[in-house]
């Protein structure tokens, strides 16, 4: 008798417990929509955060509940409201305006440069655009192997802005007011070559002990006026240097030199305005620029960028 009252109290209890759990409402299915539209179209739609992979003009079905939308665009300042989503209902954002910031276009070479924004890590990398508010801001460029760039960037009337910053290595050294004269003036016991790696502007006699030292020499050309050369072979010199002339005048420009072939020259005329790339016997490349000529004695002042990298073209 009491193990048939057993068994029928375990059937009651198994036939309520089924009929509770009919009863729950499985809250996964307990949805709703939210319509959203915007001017301009094509706004990537977040909700509670994340990113829904969605573009404006479009509906996104989420759980019944409270939730907050962003809207993103490039370009655009973001557009958040919250919506209290029923079950089975959708709710209706449309004509939504967004507000048009400038796009503040950050580039540099090299590229892959960390932007620090207004003391801020962006944590984001070169080439980057922005959307922006009319402001002034600070940036810092970080990258390997190159010195920080810290420069402001002013927006007005919301116009997009376009920055391209070059960033100085670290493994260039930089020479200038180095003055070279005239080798028929050696008697004065004027230096008429140069040590690219030191910067030291060297005596070319045979006697001086200077001449294993020397790269390049002002002296005048055997076609007529002068030239800076080689040193090799001139008064027992022994290290030989290629030139190549560039096509620009601005040194500083951030142009790797090319790679030295049989086209590079062992002179050029002292008349050249725009640098001239250089390749010395250590295997080291250089950009090399007159600066000025000078008369009584004739000399000429030059600076140059020398890459302390062997066989490293860039700059």
């Amino acid at each position: 008798m009491i193990k048939k009252f057993l068994t029928s109290a375990f059937l009651l209890l198994v036939i309520f417990f089924i009929g509770c759990e009919q009863d729950v409402i499985d809250p996964l299915k307990d949805k709703g929509t939210i319509f959203v539209d915007s001017k301009p179209e094509e706004a990537s739609i977040y909700v509670d955060g994340r990113n829904t992979s969605k573009l404006t003009p479009s509906a996104v079905e989420v759980v019944a509940g409270i939730h907050h939308v962003t809207l993103k665009k490039l370009g655009y300042r973001d557009y958040n409201f919250t919506d209290t989503v029923t079950i089975g209902n959708e709710s209706s954002f449309v004509g939504i305006e967004m507000f048009r910031l400038a796009l503040l276009n950050i580039q540099s070479d090299p590229s892959n440069a960390t932007i620090i924004l207004d003391g801020i890590n962006t944590t984001s990398k070169t080439p980057k655009v922005f959307s922006k508010d009319n402001a002034r801001y600070e940036i810092t460029l970080k990258v390997e192997n190159y010195y920080d760039s810290t420069f402001t960037a002013e927006i007005i009337n919301a116009q997009d802005l376009d920055i391209n910053i070059y960033l100085r290595p670290k493994f260039v050294t930089r020479y200038s007011g180095v003055v070279l004269y005239d080798t028929t003036n050696a008697a004065a016991n004027q230096p008429s070559g140069v040590n690219l790696e030191t910067g030291n502007p060297l005596l070319v006699t045979k006697n001086s002990g200077q001449s294993n030292l020397v790269d390049l020499f002002f002296s005048p050309s055997e076609f007529g006026g002068y030239e800076i050369r080689t040193a090799s072979g001139t008064n027992g010199m022994i290290r030989d240097t290629r030139f190549k002339v560039s096509k620009s005048e601005n040194i500083n420009d951030g142009v790797d030199s090319p790679s030295e072939d049989p086209t590079w020259r062992n002179s050029f005329p002292f008349t050249t305005n725009n640098y001239v790339f250089c390749y010395d016997s250590g295997g080291h490349y250089s950009k090399l620029q007159i600066v000025r000529v000078l008369d009584n004695p004739k000399r000429v002042e030059v600076r140059w960028i020398y890459n302390d990298n062997t066989f490293d073209t860039a700059f």
